[in-house]
């Protein structure tokens, strides 16, 4: 089975089929392939690619047509995947938050923390 991959920004990416049974590193022109695959119905993810997600694929392995692959999402089962199995990313990931207005900046840790350390400060010392 094999398949590829449109753009090379996730090229660190790994393709992990039935949880782990077997990996495959995308290659840098967006290439992997994985060897042996049984017949019958398999799980393929795609794994730490930086930037983005790419939902998982149920990928369907014929027994009686050798080579034969049919693929489609599993969250949308009706959505079927091209024949050479192309994995689009469903969206980019962002990993940071856009911080804005004074109540983000009060539930920082670090404002906690200043917090706490002027209290203990100029508080506890009043208590004694």
């Amino acid at each position: 089975m094999t398949g590829s991959k449109p753009f090379s920004k996730a090229s660190n990416a790994k393709v992990i089929l039935n949880g782990g049974e077997q990996v495959s590193l995308i290659g840098t022109d967006g290439w992997f392939a994985f060897e042996r695959v049984p017949a019958g119905t398999q799980l393929v993810e795609v794994a730490t690619a930086l930037g983005y997600f790419f939902p998982p694929v149920r990928v369907d392995v014929s027994s009686r047509l050798r080579g034969e692959v049919r693929a489609s999402y599993v969250e949308k089962p009706d959505r079927r995947i091209s024949n050479s199995l192309v994995l689009e990313p469903l969206r980019e990931e962002n990993y940071y938050e856009i911080r804005t207005g004074i109540m983000d900046l009060l539930k920082s840790r670090m404002f906690l923390r200043i917090g706490f350390s002027i209290v203990s400060i100029v508080v506890f010392p009043m208590l004694a």
